[in-house]
């Protein structure tokens, strides 16, 4: 298991790595969220039927392509939320096939094989990929693009250098976040084989090309809105407006906290072992199950240092560490500890604790196949919650749905912070604002009003209203690893005191 120069792409791997996608796009796909599990999601079901970036529909940088081929399957009959979540299991699909095929043809299809099953149960992917989130199919195009450079490594055709481009442009529009990893892959893709000036050339003109068959129509979609006053800056502004947004935000930017040893602590922790291992691997520390695959893990990881696999493969480190490296610390430093932002860098965290137990000599080596069975039975559970479980803002909604009729909700306020969205989409009708509209408008409102609910235990605090209190209707919540937001919402009636 050495790694040593690749061969040309056989005819039976390629299909082997279609089977692949098949099977877990299918698999995914069977047993997906039958909901818009999160704020996002809800704004990308909108984004759908109005691509308006003012309106947060969706937020800012807008990820055109996963909204484009939402629009596509619209075409055929597709609703919103369903488009979007075939979108979705389709990308985590093409990230394992992906990966399985760079790994078949480093280290053998074996150990491809038992990658593939970790990723495709590892909680951090499959309660990613399931959803209406850009997570899955973003870093599906990153892995493409790192399985044309690997071909591209052997052959040196510039055809597979153009594809990678391409590859890198793609991903780029579904999520812009992830321009700056897909050029640096590129590159690194480049100096990896020493290639001459006219595929550096040729490469950054058609990844630059085919990034501006996305960039241009979204600039001028926003420009003529009427907020956007025919300027073509208008996207750009957008953009800056969003990233000023986070600047004063602790839990999104490292930059904004008090950089106390404890606050160091409990960012770092959050930022890694516990996204990682608790939430991404689904090994509670407390538990017997988790201990035991983390025992495993880490005895996996002991082995490939021991044995000196990290040298013998260390080509191919080289290449992988760079980009990881550079996308881990984006996500650490200017996003929140969530597994779905980690996802591309999973396959990264698996491969040497498999690696290492595949390396054991004989029959043994197949206890590496015990690492994905052990991803599999703390989360066979919520695999089945995840599908049958409506999230708790769309639980909340519908729990209002039974108290209003359509025709009786105009009367009704609901003034939201998690579940705002969802109001929107699930329980059309109803006069909907934020908190901070809420403490604007005063305690006034009551008259006006059949009855007013919120899900902000501080409402009170923050409105400023007199004379009100909440009154504790219903809780709804769910496991935080099926998914890490709104796992948990309070709906209260205010009522004067």
């Amino acid at each position: 298991m050495t790694d040593s120069p690749s061969k040309p792409v056989s005819r039976d791997l390629t299909v082997q790595t279609f089977a692949v996608f098949l099977v877990v796009s299918l698999l995914y796909w069977a047993f997906r969220s039958k909901g818009l599990d999160d704020y996002d999601s809800v704004q990308f079901a909108f984004g759908v039927k109005q691509f308006n970036l003012f309106a947060h529909t969706p937020h800012p940088p807008g990820y055109p392509l996963y909204i484009f081929a939402g629009k596509v399957l619209g075409f055929v009959g597709m609703d919103a939320p369903k488009a979007l979540t075939l979108v979705s299991c389709l990308g985590g699909g093409l990230f394992t096939a992906s990966w399985f095929f760079i790994c078949a043809r480093r280290f053998g299809r074996g150990l491809a094989f038992v990658l593939a099953a970790a990723l495709m149960l590892a909680p951090m992917q499959w309660m990613t990929a399931t959803k209406v989130l850009t997570d899955a199919p973003a870093s599906a195009l990153i892995a493409v693009e790192l399985a044309v450079i690997s071909i591209y490594h052997d052959q040196r055709s510039f055809k597979w250098l153009a594809l990678a481009a391409i590859a890198g442009a793609i991903g780029a529009g579904i999520r812009p976040q992830n321009i700056g990893v897909l050029l640096l892959i590129l590159i690194v893709g480049l100096a990896w084989v020493r290639a001459g000036w006219r595929h550096w050339a040729g490469a950054l003109l058609v990844f630059l090309i085919a990034n501006l068959l996305w960039l241009i129509p979204v600039l001028w979609s926003q420009s003529i809105l009427p907020e956007g006053h025919g300027s073509w800056l208008t996207y750009p502004r957008q953009l800056l407006h969003q990233w000023q947004w986070r600047l004063d935000k602790p839990a999104v930017y490292i930059g904004a906290g008090d950089w106390s040893a404890g606050f160091l602590y409990r960012y770092v922790l959050d930022h890694t072992l516990k996204v990682w291992f608790e939430y991404g691997f689904g090994w509670k520390p407390r538990s017997v199950g988790g201990l035991a695959g983390l025992a495993l893990y880490f005895g996996g990881m002991w082995l490939y240092i021991r044995r000196g696999l990290i040298w013998e493969h260390a080509s191919f480190w080289r290449l992988h560490l760079i980009w990881a490296v550079v996308y881990f610390v984006m996500v650490f430093s200017f996003l929140p500890a969530a597994v779905r932002y980690q996802l591309p860098i999973l396959p990264l965290l698996l491969l040497p604790a498999i690696a290492g137990l595949w390396s054991l000599q004989n029959q043994k080596r197949w206890i590496a196949l015990a690492l994905p069975v052990m991803l599999f039975l703390p989360s066979a559970d919520l695999i089945a919650q995840n599908h049958n479980d409506l999230a708790p803002p769309i639980k909340a909604v519908r729990y209002l749905n039974k108290k209003y009729p359509e025709k009786e909700r105009g009367k009704v306020m609901l003034f939201l912070a998690s579940a705002r969205r969802h109001a929107e989409w699930y329980g059309p009708g109803y006069r909907i604002d934020s908190i901070d509209n809420a403490a604007k408008m005063g305690d006034a409102v009551l008259s006006h009003s059949l009855a007013i609910y919120t899900d902000e235990k501080d409402f009170v605090e923050r409105t400023k209203w007199r004379n009100v209190k909440l009154v504790r209707l219903k809780q709804f919540k769910r496991s935080v690893t099926i998914h890490h937001k709104h796992d948990r919402i309070v709906i209260y009636q205010v009522v004067r005191t």
